[in-house]
C-alpha cells in the first residue's frame, strides 16, 4: 500500500469531537500514515499537541492564530502559541496569512499578524504554512520581506492560476504548494494547469479537513482518509505513477516538516 502523508488537517476541529480515533484509524487503512494537525486558535493549538502526544510517530502539529481571527489577537493568543512553540513535535507557524475574500479583519490587522507571525518563525527557525485568498499580491510582498531568513513554508490550499504559479516557484524556491480537494472540483481548470507546473520536489497534497472534502465525497465532511482521492487525481494529471508520486509527496513532507521519511 502507498503511504500518502496528509500536509493539513484539522482534525481538532469542533466537527470531530469525540470521534478523532475513528477518523484516524479510516486514515491509517487508506495509507495516510502521517498528518500535520493545524492549530489555529488556543483551544485548536491544545488539542493538535494533544493528538500529536496520543500518536507522536504520526502526528505532527502547528500553532498559529487563524487570519480570520486577527481582530481578536491578544496576548492570550501569543502566550499560547510561545508556550507551544518549542515542543518537540511543533514542526510550524500557521496557518496565518491573509483572506480578503472574507474580511473578517481589516487589512492591516492581517497584515500585523502576519509580521509577527513571521518575525516568531525567523527567530525559532519554523516553516510557515500560509493561508491567502484574493490576498497574493500583498502577501508575496510581504513575503519577500523574511524569506531568505526563513527555512521554508507551504502555500496551502492552493489555488493560483499558472503565472502566479511561476512566479511563486521562481521567486520562493525553498517553498511548496499544497493542493486540496478544490483541484477535482473543475476538470480542465487553470488549477489542473498549475499542478502540472510544479516540480515534483515542491508539490504537496492535503484535505483541509473538515473541509473542502474532494470529489466523489464533495459536500461531505472531509476526513484525511479522503486524501487518497486527490491523490489520485493528482496523478493522472500529471501523467506519473502513483507509487512516484506517492514517494516524493511523502519525502516533501517529512522535509518541509524536520521529519524522518523512514519512520512512519
Amino acid at each position: 500500500m502507498i503511504q500518502l502523508f496528509d500536509s493539513h488537517t484539522h482534525i481538532n476541529d469542533p466537527a470531530f469531537r469525540g470521534e478523532e480515533e475513528e477518523v484516524l484509524s479510516r486514515a491509517w487503512d487508506t495509507g495516510v500514515t502521517r498528518m500535520m494537525v493545524v492549530g489555529y486558535s488556543p483551544a485548536t493549538i491544545r488539542k493538535a499537541r494533544e493528538l500529536a502526544e496520543t500518536h507522536p510517530d504520526r502526528l505532527v502539529f502547528s500553532v498559529s492564530t487563524h487570519p480570520h481571527d486577527a481582530h481578536a489577537f491578544s496576548d492570550l493568543h501569543r502566550q499560547v502559541i510561545e508556550s507551544h512553540l518549542l515542543h518537540p513535535l511543533c514542526r510550524a507557524i500557521g496557518e496565518t496569512g491573509l483572506d480578503y475574500f472574507k474580511r473578517h479583519a481589516e487589512k492591516e490587522v492581517q497584515q500585523e499578524v502576519l509580521h509577527w507571525h513571521l518575525r516568531l518563525a525567523v527567530q525559532h527557525q519554523k516553516p510557515v504554512i500560509f493561508h491567502v485568498r484574493d490576498a497574493f499580491e500583498d502577501l508575496l510582498a510581504i513575503l519577500d520581506e523574511y524569506a531568505s531568513d526563513l527555512p521554508g513554508g507551504i502555500f496551502h490550499c492552493y489555488t493560483g492560476d499558472p503565472d502566479l504559479t511561476d512566479r511563486i516557484l521562481e521567486a520562493f524556491p525553498s517553498f511548496y504548494l499544497s493542493f486540496s480537494g478544490i483541484l477535482t472540483f473543475r476538470p480542465g481548470a487553470p488549477l489542473e494547469e498549475s499542478a502540472r507546473r510544479v516540480p515534483l520536489d515542491r508539490l504537496l497534497i492535503e484535505t483541509d479537513a473538515p473541509y473542502l472534502a474532494p470529489v466523489p465525497r464533495r459536500g461531505k465532511r472531509n476526513e484525511p482518509a479522503f486524501l487518497v482521492h486527490t491523490f489520485r487525481h493528482l496523478a493522472k494529471l500529471r501523467k506519473e505513477p502513483e507509487e512516484v508520486l506517492a514517494r516524493a509527496l511523502y519525502r516533501n513532507a517529512c522535509t518541509v516538516y524536520g521529519l524522518d521519511p523512514e519512520t512512519a
